[in-house]
């Protein structure tokens, strides 16, 4: 049986957070570090706060908060469009948005926190994969958010990361938030499995599989339509075609909350392009 949320009682104490980079660092004569990507307008729309995409994993052990960190920096190398940033035109520059992969600058890289956690009362439970999405929430292990709105910018880090360790039950769980611009459920996959390649104690020293070696793209997270588009109406259809007609769009809700915004946000795009 699933648990309740009144029976998840739970502390948890932030210890530090910092921006983590590549390692080892990108370089200016690498073939990844300083440079730029234009994005296509459907990424553009996905890179709003609102198509944040967030998980949280559950670990039946200790995790050690360097290993993973190095870990994260070690991934970063090969995936380093997790530690860009969107770089926005000015209002009156009328050109698409472009994803910066700088190899120096401070404000580079992804944000990772690490908190320990304990456990308010004996009647409590940690939440397992039996617990609902909201228990988790209540008990603050929920994915990071973007902790912006609307559009993202040069100062927005497009991940987020939370390593939440409960020492007396050896629980430990990794909360991610990441960017949908950059990156799509293919390429959670991807990040993953790099990750934990770094932070697994037998597997250092042994290279990647060469499926998951240096990746630029996260998956399919970047479209490639021709940009750009010719009016609205072609933006629009790629909309539907690459991100896909939600579901049941004969519904008022649909047409509401998913539709109309696309059509709003595809004629105000188009204006600027103009």
């Amino acid at each position: 049986m699933a648990a309740t949320a009144t029976t998840i009682k739970t502390q948890v104490e932030s210890i530090w957070t910092t921006i983590v980079t590549a390692s080892p660092p990108l370089e200016e004569q690498d073939d990844i570090g300083n440079t730029e990507e234009i994005l296509s307008e459907v990424d553009e729309w996905l890179t709003k706060a609102s198509h944040w995409l967030g998980f949280t994993l559950r670990f039946d052990s200790l995790l050690d908060a360097e290993n993973v960190k190095t870990g994260l920096e070690k991934m970063l190398y090969h995936f380093p469009a997790l530690g860009a940033r969107v770089v926005v035109p000015p209002e009156d520059n009328k050109k698409l948005y472009r994803l910066a992969i700088l190899s120096a600058p401070h404000h580079q890289g992804v944000v990772l926190e690490y908190c320990k956690g304990s456990v308010l009362s004996e009647d409590s439970t940690l939440p397992d994969e039996t617990c609902s999405r909201q228990v988790w929430k209540q008990a603050g292990l929920d994915a990071p958010g973007p902790e912006y709105s609307g559009e993202a910018s040069l100062a927005d880090p497009l991940m987020r990361a939370k390593l939440i360790v409960f020492e007396e039950q050896k629980v430990s769980y990794l909360c991610v938030g990441i960017n949908h611009g950059i990156c799509d459920g293919s390429g959670i996959c991807d990040v993953l499995q790099v990750w934990s390649h770094f932070c697994t104690t037998d597997k250092k020293g042994i290279p990647l599989p060469e499926s998951l070696s240096r990746r630029r793209v996260l998956g399919e997270r970047v479209y490639q339509p021709v940009k750009p588009a010719k009016n609205s109406e072609e933006l629009f259809d790629r909309m539907q075609t690459e991100i896909g007609i939600p579901y049941n769009p004969f519904k008022l809700s649909t047409l509401v909350m998913r539709m109309v915004p696309r059509a709003v946000w595809c004629t105000s795009r188009q204006h600027e392009l103009e």
